[in-house]
């Protein structure tokens, strides 16, 4: 393939970009915003948040989106064609299956929902509607996580049997809001930081599993949250 041809490909590929809305553009959001404007495979076209000086900082640096107050309004938008949720995580099964009946593609921010009901009632919706549903600001994305699948997949080293992860933070001694402190609004380090490692091990293990054992616990007297957690996961492979 010549060096015009793969120019003419590449160009082709990306001729059609995603028309993207984000829902709470705050925080959780704002960190998203600078990637996701950046990106030559997407159109940020909208944006949604219950603060107004949000949205007018929001448009003051994106003047070409559309900003709505509520995210029913912006899931009304034809104009987009996929939605980020990332509102406060209480509202993550709400924003997203809002979006899906509208016919939205989502990704969803983690953690993906408080509860196993909510999570099963967001897949429901995407099924239901024919649409994508993923939840985001996962490590398995990452370039070196990959790597270590396709060395797995590869089986040089030999059959998988096993990974540990430990992880230290200290997310329990910065500053946070009073639903970060709120386990009934996924709060605490099983939402807030589980999300990542558990993402790790469930690609390096090879996705399905067969059973989940685990235990969550507090630590700090001033912050009644969970603050530490511990998991074993069998694959269905034994792993």
């Amino acid at each position: 393939m010549t060096a015009h041809s793969m120019a003419a490909e590449t160009a082709t590929v990306y001729a059609r970009r995603l028309k993207m809305g984000i829902a709470g553009i705050g925080q959780g959001g704002g960190g998203m915003l600078p990637a996701m404007a950046s990106m030559p495979q997407l159109e940020l076209v909208a944006g949604a948040d219950i603060n107004p000086l949000t949205r007018e900082r929001f448009q003051a640096v994106y003047p070409d989106t559309r900003v709505y107050p509520t995210v029913a309004e912006l899931c009304a938008d034809p104009n987009v064609e996929a939605i980020w949720v990332s509102s406060p995580n209480r509202f993550h099964c709400e924003h997203a299956i809002e979006a899906l009946q509208h016919g939205k593609h989502v990704v969803v921010e983690k953690p993906m929902a408080v509860s196993l009901e909510e999570a099963d009632r967001m897949l429901d919706a995407g099924s239901r509607n024919g649409v994508k549903l993923i939840a985001g600001h996962t490590n398995s994305f990452e370039l070196h996580i990959r790597a270590m699948r396709k060395v797995i997949d590869s089986g040089r080293l030999g059959k998988f049997c096993a990974v540990q992860i430990t992880s230290y933070t200290d997310w329990m001694l910065r500053a946070r809001t009073p639903d970060e402190l709120d386990p009934n609004q996924g709060g605490g380090i099983p939402w807030r930081q589980g999300p990542h490692q558990i993402d790790v091990v469930r690609l390096l293990g090879g996705g399905l599993l067969r059973s989940v054992r685990g235990t969550v616990g507090t630590w700090l007297p001033e912050r009644r949250v969970p603050g530490y957690q511990s998991a074993f996961f069998e694959f269905e492979d034994g792993a």
